[in-house]
């Protein structure tokens, strides 16, 4: 065989097992992207059955007055759409705009934030929070995705850019989404496997606070 034959043969046979390396290679990188999408899905399914099972067989979250600001602490806890008072409310249905904030036990960095609305759902059009200097920073503006006849959902907004903080304020345009516009909880998606942080205390611009469990009285 000739030098020139057998560069050609070295050359096709280089070829063939970097062909090889690369398809194996891709496939190992399909795989483990595969188990990684379902593991996340696994876990997004397992954090909804643990919030079901802390709100079922755990009641002492719901203390205090009914509606209050401090409703929208902890974990969900508020599983079928209306006007339940294990949720937060406004002093009014439509009198002004809002706002509830929410404080955490230790500062993170989310990549988003899920703000889980019980009643009269959409009204929410800002989500600020505060920076380590007690700064008040915009993570997201716009309109809420979560749709006003969906009855309740999840709204979740992705921060980009974002910082560490332990507190954050959702603003809602009460008076342009009719009745009372009710918020269970606000959760903080962080780290490189999505953990979730819930709130340990709350405020907010104004609350119903209703001390019965009988329904609010129309003001």
């Amino acid at each position: 065989m000739t030098e020139s034959a057998t560069f050609i043969a070295r050359t096709k046979l280089a070829l063939r097992r970097a062909t090889r390396f690369d398809v194996r290679f891709m496939l190992m990188l399909t795989t483990i992207a595969a188990l990684g999408v379902l593991w996340w899905e696994d876990r997004q399914r397992l954090e909804k059955r643990i919030a079901a099972m802390e709100a079922r067989f755990m009641p002492t979250r719901f203390v205090g007055n009914s509606w209050s600001e401090d409703q929208a602490t902890g974990p969900p806890d508020t599983l079928t759409a209306g006007d339940r008072p294990t949720a937060w409310a406004s002093q009014t249905q439509d009198g002004q705009l809002e706002w509830l904030e929410l404080h955490y036990a230790r500062a993170v960095k989310p990549f988003q934030i899920d703000v889980y609305e019980t009643y009269n759902p959409g009204a929410v059009t800002k989500v600020t929070a505060f920076d380590q200097f007690g700064t008040e920073k915009v993570l997201w503006q716009g309109v809420d995705p979560t749709s006003p006849s969906a009855g309740m959902g999840v709204s979740s907004f992705d921060v980009k850019n974002g910082f560490s903080t332990d507190r954050v304020r959702i603003y809602l345009a009460s008076d342009k989404f009719p009745g009372w516009n009710e918020i269970d909880a606000v959760g903080l998606r962080y780290g490189w496997f999505g953990q979730i942080l819930w709130a340990e205390k709350a405020k907010a611009s104004s609350t119903y606070s209703a001390r019965a469990y009988f329904g609010k009285i129309p003001l």
